[in-house]
C-alpha cells in the first residue's frame, strides 16, 4: 500500500492495530494530558505502550479546544515505531538504510490542506494566535509554560540553500512568540543561526506540527546537511513528500501537516528559555536562548496537535530518537566508513537520546572494532549529542539486552586494554555533568564556546576462542522445552542465550566425553582419565 498521506489517516490505522487509545473523557491538558500518558512508561512494559488521542481538551482556565491532542503515536514502543515505518520490527534498521541510500526530493504542489485556514497579518490573532490550539504543559509543577515537545523546525542553510529539518523544544511565552533550545552548537538549525547572525540578517524558520510519521522520524535523526532533509523522509515512503510553498518565509513545509507556524529567530538578542523536563531525567535548567516571532499561522480546519514525551526514560523521545539511529549509524560505519561487519546498532534508554551504543560486529580482526567505535562515537560527539558510552560486542551478544551486553563487557574487556576515552571539543547544555547548571543562564549558548564532553568506548568483543557458553546443548533445551509445553506450564518468553554453544575453545575429544556422560558413560570418561595419570613431581 502507498505510505500514510498525513498524521489522520496512520492514526487510523494505529487504531486498527490496537495501538491507539482514545480519550473522549475532558482532560486538562495543562494538568492532567502528559501525566496521564506518562503512567504507561512507568507502569507498563513496552509491548502494551500504545499511543493516544485526547477528543475532549480543556486548559486550567475552562477554555475548550476544538482539535484534539495525539501523544505518544510516534514512539510509544517498537512495534509503534514500525507501524509508523510502515515495516516490521526487525526491518526497521533495513528500512532506515533504504531511506539513506535513496532520498526522494520533495514534490512542490500548489495548495495542501495545511493552509485551508490562514493567520496573518492583521488577523494574526484573531482566533488567538498559538492559544488556539491546546499545547500541553509536559511536566506539571516544573515546566515554564506549554512547549512545542514535537516541532519539526524547518529552516535554511543561508548559502547553500539545503533545507534542514529538526525538532528542537519551543517554549511558548505569548500567542505570538516562543522560544527555540537546539541544545549544542552542531545542531543544523544552530549552524543556520549562526551563519544568518554573521550576515546580520535574522533566521527564516517554520514551525511544523503533526503529519505522517516519516517526517517526525527524520526531524529527530542527525543526517547528513547536504541533502534537503525532507528527501529523506521521501526515501522512508517510497514516494516524494509533498510539500506548499510558506506564506510570510522563503520555505517549503510539508502540504499534509496539520500546523504551520511561520516567522523569524533572532539573531541579535537572547532571551532566557526554561525550565522543561528533559530526557535526561533531569529538569533543563534556564537559559539564554533565540526567540521566535510569529508572522503567520495556517492550519487545517480542526487541526489535530501532536505532542510526544521526553523527560524521565524511557520516553516516547527516547525511542524514537533511539531507534532511528540506530539504522542511520549502522549505514554510516558500513558504507561511508567501510565496516561491513557491522552488523546492528543499538541505543538503549537510559537516558534519552544519550545514552549506550551498543555496536554488534561479525568477526573481524580488531582495528576494525575499534574504527567502528571511534566513527560511532564521532557521528554523535561531533553534533554535541551528548552520549557517552560505546560497547562494541561479538555476533553472539544481543545488544539489546542490557544484562547480556555487561556480561560481555565483564567477561571479555580487561579495562588497560579494551577502554579508550574520546574527547570533542562542544557539549551539550543539557547535560549537567559537563558544567555547573547555575552557569548556563549567564552565558549565550549560540555565540559562546561550550565546555567540552567525552565518550568511553569499550571493546567487548572476543580476542581469542572462549570455552563454551555454560548452558546444556540446543537439543537438550529444545526438549526439555517441548516437556515444559505439553506440560501446560505458562507461557515462556525466552531470553538469548537459552542454550549453550561453542566460542571457539573446544576440541572433538571434549565433546565425546559430554555425549558419552549424557548417555551415562561417565565410567569410560573416568577410565580414559585414569589412564593419563602422572606422578607429583617432589
Amino acid at each position: 500500500m502507498a505510505y500514510y498521506k498525513d498524521l489522520r489517516e496512520y492514526l487510523k490505522v494505529l487504531e486498527a492495530r490496537g495501538k491507539l487509545v482514545r480519550v473522549k473523557r475532558e482532560i486538562n491538558k495543562d494538568t492532567e494530558l502528559h501525566p496521564l500518558v506518562r503512567l504507561q512508561f512507568r507502569g507498563l512494559p513496552e509491548e502494551e505502550r500504545k499511543g493516544w488521542l485526547f477528543e475532549n481538551v480543556v486548559d486550567s482556565k475552562g477554555n475548550k479546544y476544538k482539535g484534539p491532542v495525539a501523544v505518544s503515536v510516534l514512539g510509544a514502543s517498537r512495534d509503534v515505531y514500525a507501524i509508523g515505518m510502515a515495516c516490521e520490527p526487525d526491518q526497521i534498521t533495513s528500512k532506515w538504510e533504504q531511506a539513506v541510500n535513496h532520498p526522494l526530493q520533495p514534490k512542490l504542489v500548489s495548495h495542501g490542506p495545511v493552509q485551508e485556514e490562514i493567520h496573518v497579518g492583521d488577523k494574526l490573532t484573531e482566533h488567538g494566535g498559538l492559544e488556539e490550539f491546546p499545547i500541553p504543559i509536559s511536566t506539571p509543577g516544573y515546566d515554564a509554560g506549554p512547549y512545542f515537545t514535537s516541532p519539526y523546525w524547518i529552516s535554511k542553510d543561508p548559502d547553500t540553500g539545503v533545507l534542514n529539518v529538526g525538532t528542537y523544544r519551543a517554549h511558548v511565552k505569548s500567542p505570538t512568540r516562543t522560544g527555540m533550545m537546539a541544545g549544542s552548537q552542531n545542531q543544523h538549525i544552530a549552524i543556520h543561526l549562526a551563519k544568518c547572525a554573521a550576515k546580520g540578517i535574522p533566521l527564516q524558520a517554520a514551525i511544523v506540527v503533526g503529519g505522517p510519521p516519516n517526517i517526525g522520524y527524520v526531524s529527530v535523526n542527525r543526517l547528513p546537511r547536504e541533502v534537503n532533509e525532507l528527501a529523506y523522509a521521501g526515501g522512508i515512503a517510497g514516494e516524494p513528500v509533498e510539500v506548499v510553498k510558506c506564506k510570510t518565509v522563503d520555505l517549503e513545509v510539508p502540504a499534509h501537516a496539520e500546523i504551520v507556524v511561520e516567522g523569524e529567530l533572532s539573531t541579535q538578542e537572547l532571551e532566557p528559555e526554561a525550565p522543561f523536563g528533559e530526557a535526561f531525567g533531569l529538569m533543563g535548567e534556564r537559559s539564554m536562548m533565540p526567540y521566535f516571532t510569529v508572522k503567520c499561522i495556517t492550519h487545517r480546519k480542526d487541526a489535530i496537535w501532536q505532542s510526544f514525551l521526553s523527560q524521565f526514560p524511557p520516553s516516547e523521545s527516547s525511542k524514537i530518537r533511539g531507534v532511528g539511529r540506530e539504522g542511520v549509524v549502522r549505514t554510516y560505519l558500513r558504507e561511508e566508513h567501510g565496516i561491513p561487519e557491522v552488523i546492528d546498532i543499538a541505543m538503549h534508554e537510559s537516558c534519552g537520546s544519550c545514552g549506550l551504543m551498543v555496536i554488534r560486529i561479525g568477526k573481524t580482526d580488531q582495528e576494525k572494532v575499534w574504527r567502528a567505535l571511534e566513527e560511532g562515537s564521532a557521528y554523535l560527539g561531533n553534533a554535541g549529542l551528548g552520549s557517552k558510552m560505546f560497547v562494541a560486542v561479538d555476533e553472539d551478544v544481543d545488544p539489546r539486552d542490557p544484562d547480556l551486553v555487561n556480561w560481555a563487557i565483564f567477561t571479555r574487556v580487561q579495562p588497560h586494554r579494551d577502554v579508550r576515552i574520546k574527547k570533542y571539543p562542544l557539549g551539550n547544555i543539557m547535560d549537567c555533568s559537563i558544567s555547573d547548571p547555575a552557569q548556563t543562564e549567564r552565558r549565550g549558548v549560540h555565540y559562546a564556546e561550550q565546555p567540552g564532553h567525552s565518550h568511553l568506548l569499550i571493546n567487548a568483543t572476543l580476542k581469542w576462542p572462549y570455552p563454551p557458553i555454560s548452558l546444556p546443548k540446543k537439543e537438550f533445551m529444545e526438549k526439555a522445552l517441548r516437556i515444559w509445553q505439553e506440560e501446560g506450564f505458562p507461557a515462556l518468553k525466552l531470553k538469548w542465550p537459552w542454550h549453550g554453544y561453542s566460542l571457539g575453545h573446544w576440541n572433538e575429544e571434549q565433546d565425546e566425553h559430554a555425549m558419552l556422560a549424557v548417555r551415562g558413560e561417565y565410567k569410560q570418561v573416568g577410565d580414559i582419565l585414569a589412564k593419563r595419570r602422572k606422578k607429583v613431581e617432589r
